[in-house]
């Protein structure tokens, strides 16, 4: 993830804030997919594990890809829009169903704008997909977002502490009040 907000839908990448039709298609294809395998026999609680199997460590494509002639060597690697990529979620901040046929990996900044923005369609994504749908939380914080560094590092360490349902109540809390963020808020917070 290059930017906030930045999504991993089972490994498939989303750049930025799209609308909730976007995700629903993704996620409805990613549980058509994720039943396949089940049906083939994949236990339910090692499907994402099974689904990862198969995804790579990589952004840009294929090996190679950036050094063709006549590309400027100073842009970044574009994401491979075919590409499942690999993100491992273990010990991270997570809600939704534990066994979840689609795992939403979110990058975020909790001063960014588009992010808090992003987020009353993430709970209304969990409650339309009680079943099927687990996001898990990666901190992102954008250097020009001087609170946001001290925000993940208060939520993280609430995470640590006390699990995630704490973590997801001081996420949500630090959001409502993203414009106030101080080290004496976060402290009461």
């Amino acid at each position: 993830a290059r930017g906030t907000p930045a999504f991993f839908v089972n490994g498939r990448y989303i750049r930025g804030a799209k609308p909730f039709s976007h995700f629903k298609k993704i996620i409805r294809s990613e549980i058509r997919h994720a039943n396949k395998l089940l049906k083939s026999g994949v236990a339910r609680a090692q499907l994402y594990r099974e689904i990862m199997k198969t995804a790579e460590f990589r952004i840009g494509g294929k090996k190679g890809r950036g050094d063709r002639k006549g590309r400027d060597k100073r842009r970044p690697p574009r994401e491979d829009p075919n590409a499942v990529y690999k993100v491992d979620i273990s010990n991270r901040p997570w809600k939704g169903a534990k066994n979840a046929t689609v795992t939403m990996v979110e990058w975020s900044d909790y001063q960014c704008p588009w992010c808090k923005r992003l987020n009353p369609m993430i709970k209304d994504m969990l409650k339309k997909y009680p079943n099927d749908v687990k996001v898990v939380w990666f901190d992102f914080p954008l250097r020009f977002h001087k609170a946001a560094m001290p925000a993940a590092q208060a939520c993280y360490e609430v995470f640590k502490q006390k699990g995630s349902k704490a973590f997801w109540k001081c996420h949500d809390l630090v959001f409502a009040n993203n414009k106030n963020i101080t080290d004496e808020n976060l402290a009461k917070w």
